[in-house]
């Protein structure tokens, strides 16, 4: 079960949102709260931590309470509090097909006044990359409000979304993070849920 209050934005807002689920191991049942997080893929980690811990004989409860502090590391998925009072959701340490699709899912699923996601080149790709970058602008282009793009191969990914209907007035590409480094600080407004997606 994912848990995802809407709450108002604030200095906060990283602490008040959190994903919860169950844990069941032989009759047992535990709850567990996991704060600042907003991924299902967290919890599928979590869930694999807590099977390692039962083989260690480590007690649920104590395996529920470490897991509420627990803090997702840098540029993965990991919340943090933007400019104007805005929620950035970093997902910066690598992009690839997968990875990427998890990131929008977790955005199209989490709270906020306006979805912008800020998408970089996927590296690596040979003969695919025209294809796949097509395909994630091909999902993002069902849900975002605001879509960015950064290096030439992400600009399949832009041209993809306003085929798919995404009005081009809200599609932005740029050949570099320095050329929209500037445009983003006039962009982002209060109560924005900014998905950063890219190689490093």
């Amino acid at each position: 079960l994912v848990t995802v209050p809407i709450v108002p934005m604030s200095p906060l807002t990283v602490i008040n949102i959190w994903v919860s689920f169950k844990i069941s191991f032989k009759n047992k049942i535990v709850p567990v709260r996991m704060h600042g997080v907003l991924s299902k893929s967290n919890i599928y980690a979590a869930l694999a931590a807590a099977a390692v811990g039962t083989v260690l004989d480590i007690n649920l409860i104590k395996t529920s309470e470490a897991l509420a502090d627990l803090t997702p590391p840098a540029g993965r998925l990991r919340l943090l509090m933007g400019i104007k009072n805005s929620l950035i959701l970093d997902d910066t340490y690598n992009a690839g097909p997968e990875s990427t699709r998890v990131a929008l899912e977790t955005i199209k699923d989490a709270p906020g006044k306006r979805k912008i996601v800020i998408l970089g080149d996927m590296l690596e790709l040979g003969k695919y990359t025209e294809a796949v970058h097509r395909s994630i602008g091909d999902q993002a282009a069902e849900f975002v409000d605001i879509l960015v793009t950064i290096g030439v191969r992400a600009k399949f990914i832009a041209d993809e979304a306003g085929l798919k209907g995404l009005d081009k007035s809200k599609i932005f590409m740029f050949d570099n993070t320095d050329s929209a480094r500037g445009f983003l600080d006039q962009l982002i407004k209060e109560g924005d849920l900014i998905l950063v997606k890219g190689s490093q």
